[in-house]
């Protein structure tokens, strides 16, 4: 018979090497069994075979305790997606969440929501209320081109901060002030245009927030009597909208001359003698 060439049996060797090397294995009677999973101390075929009727306490490793809704049926092993944090498989109370990523998000969406809501309510009370019934916005007489650079919005900590952790608030303050919404200078207004901002900006909903966010900052931007174009409007909201929405924010405060600052506080700016503005400084 023909000898066995070495460069196959080569080939061979190298393979079952790879193979031992990339599926995680245990011995067994002297031979590997592949495709096995890892149970946190033993292997198995699959994690429904890992707990071998000891319950949770033998689903580790690559597998997860599967307990449902707030541990409302029996649990199950199955596989840890690959997101599960390994810290987390010590946090029994964590593991529902960190499995069911579809409730994990709409929970903090709630949590989110709950504490927007909170400071709005503050914020419409101390702020835009205050400015709604004591003034009225000035607009300009003529159109002018707009100065302000899309990263304008950094030259105020206050505005970046608000922006960022409350931006429905700051664009219902903006659609408000100067009347772009329909319901003028109203509660209702105000909440619409937050509500609505927070529902679009839902990454599902995204597309269509980006396009009710250019609507309204054309609005914003005729009632400001600013030159721009509904393609720049639209593209600044696409890539950036809290930067556009903290710049607008400053162009309607500084058409308005107030200053709002951190927390919930509106400060008026008035010109002393005809000369230079200075600022003056009272709660409105």
């Amino acid at each position: 018979a023909p000898p066995f060439p070495r460069g196959a049996m080569a080939a061979r060797w190298a393979a079952a090497a790879l193979a031992l090397a990339w599926f995680p294995t245990t011995a067994k009677g002297g031979v590997a069994q592949l495709h096995m999973v890892d149970c946190g101390g033993h292997f198995a075929r699959d994690c429904q075979a890992c707990p071998q009727s000891n319950g949770e306490a033998w689903c580790n490793g690559q597998c997860m305790w599967d307990t449902g809704w707030l541990g409302k049926r029996e649990g199950v092993c199955k596989l840890a997606p690959w997101y599960y944090p390994i810290w987390l498989r010590l946090k029994v109370g964590l593991r529902w969440f960190c499995y069911h990523s579809f409730w994990y998000s709409v929970s903090c969406s709630i949590a989110v929501l709950i504490i927007q809501l909170v400071y709005s309510c503050a914020y419409y009370s101390k702020v835009v209320s205050p400015i709604m019934s004591q003034t009225k916005f000035p607009g300009h007489p003529h159109d002018r081109a707009r100065t302000n650079l899309i990263c304008h919005c950094f030259s105020s900590p206050q505005t970046v901060l608000q922006t960022c952790f409350c931006m429905p608030t700051v664009a219902a303050k903006n659609y408000i002030l100067t009347d772009a919404v329909s319901c003028q200078r109203s509660w209702l207004g105000f909440w619409s245009g937050c509500i609505f901002t927070f529902i679009c900006f839902t990454p599902p909903l995204y597309l269509l927030g980006v396009l009710y966010r250019t609507c309204m900052t054309m609005k914003v931007q005729e009632a400001l009597r600013h030159q721009t174009t509904c393609f720049e409007a639209f593209c600044v909201n696409f890539w950036c909208m809290p930067c556009d929405v903290g710049r607008e924010s400053l162009e309607v405060d500084q058409a308005l001359a107030i200053e709002i600052t951190c927390c919930c506080n509106a400060e008026s700016m008035h010109p002393l003698h005809g000369h230079a503005k200075a600022e003056v400084r009272h709660a409105l």
